[in-house]
This record gives C-alpha cells, structure tokens and sequence, in this order.
C-alpha cells in the first residue's frame, strides 16, 4: 500500500500538528507516494515523526503490539511496573478484565510515587 500525500494530510490534520509540516512539505518528502517501509527509511524526516506517520496507517492490534514492545524495553526491575506491563498487554488480548488492569496500575502508580518520593526526599536532605 502506498501512501499519498491526500492521505497523510487527511491523518495529520486530523491531528492539529506542528505548523512544520504543510502539504507542500509532505508532497516534497512523499512524491507519488511511498510504502510504510519507505516512510520508516525515509533519513530526512526526523525519527519520531517517520513512528508517528506510520502509526497512523496500522490497525489497532498492531499498534497495541508496539505499545506494549516499547513498555518493555523500558528495562526496571520494579515488579509493580512489570506487572502492570503484563496485564495491559493481557486486556488487549481479551485476557485480564479492566477491574484488574485498574489493580495493577495503581499499584504501579503508587511505587513509582513512593521511590520518587524517596529519591526527592534523598536528595533534599543532602
């Protein structure tokens, strides 16, 4: 599938972007269209906007897989936040129920407030 500049526009203004890019700009770097891959590759777009681009032209599985893959390259060794991880990536797969989603990430929240908290307090008291 490739994707025109008519339908990158459609997505991005959608999205109330950055006034950097216009649709002149977006026919420049997409020309008669280019495929996701090549949206991916393209070197003259900065990175998070070439994810973003792409992002947008994927269904909503797909997007859940690569949200879940960034979450775990998030390297810590905090079971709530881990856990947390798990059941989120359990609930898109029809596995866990929102009632313990909602367990889970409170817990989270509440260990992240905690070292936080004691990281702040260490480093006000020295």
């Amino acid at each position: 599938m490739k994707i025109t500049t008519k339908m990158l526009m459609a997505k991005i203004s959608a999205q109330e972007p950055c006034e950097e890019y216009t649709e002149e700009k977006i026919r420049g770097l997409l020309g008669d269209g280019k495929t996701l891959k090549e949206i991916l590759d393209m070197k003259n777009v900065p990175e998070k906007d070439r994810i973003w681009a792409v992002t947008q032209f994927l269904d909503d599985k797909t997007n859940r897989r690569i949200d879940i893959w960034c979450a775990r390259q998030f390297k810590t060794q905090v079971k709530e936040i881990t856990d947390f991880i798990d059941v989120i990536e359990k609930y898109y797969n029809w596995k866990a129920t929102i009632d313990k989603m909602k367990k889970v990430e409170s817990m989270a929240e509440r260990e992240v407030i905690l070292r936080l908290t004691g990281r702040l307090t260490g480093w006000l008291t020295k």
